[in-house]
């Protein structure tokens, strides 16, 4: 079914929906209304309601969407939404008129659940307690670990009836859900709106019929007829789905373990950790010809050679001059060309000339005529040529035209014909040879700094680059934290963070800045186009204070992330120095400096083995 925004019921989209849309002599108002209607009876009545019942017709509430779920019993339900705040503002919304009657014990177990994990007492979780109470939830990453885990149990065991939430409920969880809605079928996808993939709407439709009683799973999707075209909408609903392309993108550690082959039980590896130069290697091409990138390369490949066969065979005819010069034809075309641009350039200066002020007046007619002697010298090289006057002029320049086309086009295949074929060996012949630069590398070993680099797996030549300049070996426990977080930190464009001040704050962030930007620069000058993450100190204010002791709830004076951000990027870092602790060798002192920052960190609600064990 395809259904238009709130306040707007079901209408088919091989029915009423392509009827409606092909409809003609009908103004919008009408439009719009006869969209909203669940049959084709109530045309008439619409085209012939005054203008103004035609207002109280779209906004009636029995025409809502979720209430024609709910009338027709077909909840559990889903509704997702591109937006966090959408997700928290429907559910609010939706609360206050009664459609859905909560369950007696809802809020006592949510209160339960909630103890259990000890944010009973969080913000969030007690904001979300009003829509709890009206059988209504969200769910989004912005939200708790505990409190996500909350809802999922709550939706599980029916004491929840709708969720508002992301598309963070669409993958690994299997819930009874007996319909879903969309409430729209375009996403942001961090650069600009599009519409959902095929693949992205069925993973997230296919949510629905999950209750184990369902014979079918009931999907709504909630449209604008007057912005969204009929064709696209039935093609992200189709089950064509889209190509799987390979995104094949080995990161640094992959190239190095595969390299020098460090790998768990590699019996190569000495004691001291010390691997050679093992079969993985002398056969990375072979790694390369097995993977998916490869296998499809070798698909366009074919696709190319078809193509440039197909040219080669195409039936040109050459450019017969009648003076045996068959070469003026593409000097006269090239004239041309610079005629036209320079004609296009002299009409901009007339309308400037015929705007400019009094006292410009002198300066725009100087421009303008220096503008007209030009084009009469382009003017008159061109009629010099003898393809001016020459009856088979336009027959040449038809000619010279198609088959400079041709040319292009099977240039420009061979060139992507040969991107391809390198495309993987290069790449990763590229990156060996910018680690080898940075001297993780040397004689076709693995260095000191390659070996701890290949057990880094993220951000692992900045950590490695930091850890060798020996920052981690002066800051202390709170300030290598804070540089753990700048390295894994991505800040979200919506959010503020306190700034912390970089006086109290042993090591520059300016200075690191530059560091990563000639590291970055130095990837670019080897042709790699990989993105070079740099530090991002945004939560430092926030590091610092938990570091030192604080509680979770006094974060938010340092900034207004959401608590699911907060914790993922104190997580992020964690893990970081985890694997930075598994680096370095048990008897060192910054073996054991490191557990301690990690203790510093990952306590009370930011622990998630803690988390797991409620």
């Amino acid at each position: 079914r395809l259904l238009t925004p709130r306040h707007q019921p079901a209408a088919t989209l091989d029915g009423h929906l392509t009827f409606a849309l092909k409809y003609e002599g009908v103004d919008l108002a009408v439009l719009k209304c006869l969209f909203l209607t669940i049959g084709p009876e109530a045309i008439e009545q619409i085209r012939s309601a005054p203008s103004g019942k035609r207002g109280m017709l779209l906004n009636q509430p029995e025409a809502d969407v979720v209430k024609f779920v709910c009338d027709q019993g077909q909840l559990p339900c889903l509704y997702f939404c591109h937006s966090r705040k959408r997700c928290e503002d429907l559910a609010f919304d939706y609360g206050e008129y009664g459609w859905i009657s909560p369950h007696p014990e809802a809020l006592s177990r949510y209160d339960v659940l909630c103890n259990e994990r000890g944010i009973d007492q969080d913000k969030g979780a007690v904001l979300l307690r009003e829509s709890i109470a009206c059988g209504i939830g969200y769910h989004h990453a912005g939200l708790l670990p505990g409190l996500k885990d909350v809802i999922e149990r709550m939706f599980a065991l029916g004491f929840i009836q709708l969720i508002f939430t992301t598309e963070t409920f669409a993958l690994g969880l299997n819930l009874p859900v007996s319909s879903v809605i969309f409430d729209r079928l375009e996403k942001f996808d961090g650069a600009r709106w599009r519409h959902l993939k095929s693949q992205e709407y069925h993973q997230m439709a296919g949510r629905a019929g999950r209750r184990g009683l369902d014979t079918c799973g009931h999907v709504y999707a909630c449209v604008d007829p007057f912005k969204t075209d009929v064709t696209t909408v039935s093609k992200v609903m189709s089950r064509d789905f889209e190509q799987i392309d390979s995104r094949l993108d080995p990161c640094y550690a992959t190239l190095l373990n595969l390299y020098g082959g460090l790998r768990v039980g590699n019996p190569q590896i000495d004691e001291t950790g010390v691997a050679g130069h093992t079969q993985y290697g002398a056969e990375m091409d072979a790694w390369i010809k097995k993977s998916f990138r490869y296998f499809q390369s070798l698909q366009q490949l074919n696709q190319l050679d078809q193509q440039i066969t197909g040219l080669e065979d195409e039936e040109l005819l050459p450019v017969e001059c009648i003076y045996d010069q068959p070469h003026l034809i593409e000097e006269y075309q090239q004239i041309s060309d610079a005629l036209a641009k320079e004609k296009t350039a002299q009409k901009k200066r007339q309308r400037e000339f015929r705007r400019a002020k009094r006292a410009e007046k002198q300066e725009a007619a100087q421009a303008l005529d220096e503008l007209n002697r030009s084009v009469e010298q382009i003017e008159a090289s061109r009629n010099a040529l003898l393809c001016t006057n020459c009856p088979h002029r336009g027959e040449c320049m038809r000619r010279s035209q198609k088959l400079r086309k041709a040319q292009r086009m099977t240039n420009r295949l061979a060139q992507r014909k040969a991107a391809i074929e390198h495309l993987t060996p290069n790449e990763v012949d590229r990156r060996l040879a910018f680690l080898e630069s940075l001297e993780y590398i040397h004689d076709g070993q693995l260095t000191p700094k390659g070996r701890c680099a290949a057990r880094l797996y993220g951000y692992e030549i900045q950590t490695t680059e930091l850890l060798y300049d020996g920052y981690f070996d002066w800051l202390d426990e709170v300030q290598i934290n804070i540089l753990a977080t700048a390295i894994s930190f991505a800040s979200r464009p919506d959010t503020t963070y306190q700034r912390f001040d970089p006086k109290r704050l042993d090591l520059d962030f300016a200075v690191l800045d530059r560091r990563m930007q000639r590291l970055a620069e130095r990837q670019r000058a080897f042709g790699i186009e990989r993105r070079f993450k740099m530090l991002d100190a945004s939560l430092s204010s926030v590091v610092n204070a938990w570091s030192k002791g604080c509680e979770f709830s006094e974060l938010e004076k340092y900034t207004d992330a959401a608590e699911g951000d907060i914790i993922r990027g104190l997580r992020r870092a964690i893990n970081l120095l985890r694997q930075l602790e598994g680096v370095l060798p048990e008897d060192t002192k910054l073996h054991h400096k490191i557990g301690r920052c990690i203790g510093r960190m990952n306590r009370g609600i930011v622990d998630a083995e803690s988390e797991l064990s409620r």
